[in-house]
């Protein structure tokens, strides 16, 4: 509790064979003592949870199994700059451009002679 944490095999109804985690010796003594723990606000996510007796395991435990069902979120794809039309730049419109680069070189300069210490 002081976790916040729920236990997801115990919220969902089965049936007896699906509830049962450990069986003792000689498969009279059957009991539910392995749990699948969860964050609280992540509960909703846990679509179901039951164990599966027929499983090969190797162990007096049955295999216990957590359904989820996870949203995530889209990521945003970069928008990809528009390419310049090289054929509308020459001519009239390609000495505007250059005169435009040239004075935007130019004003830096100029701002960085006004910042030096000189």
């Amino acid at each position: 509790m002081e976790q916040d944490i729920r236990l997801t095999n115990t919220w969902f109804k089965q049936h007896p064979r699906r509830l049962y985690t450990w069986t003792g010796p000689g498969g009279q003594v059957k009991n539910q003592i392995d749990y699948i723990g969860i964050q609280q606000n992540w509960s909703t996510y846990v679509s179901n949870c039951r164990t599966y007796p027929g499983a090969d395991c190797d162990s007096d435990h049955q295999l216990l199994v957590a359904t989820c069902r996870i949203r995530l979120k889209n990521k945003k794809r970069m928008e990809i700059p528009l390419r310049l039309n090289l054929e509308e730049l020459k001519g009239s419109q390609e000495q505007k451009f250059a005169i435009e680069v040239k004075n935007k070189f130019e004003a830096l300069e100029n701002v960085e002679e006004e910042r030096s210490p000189e």
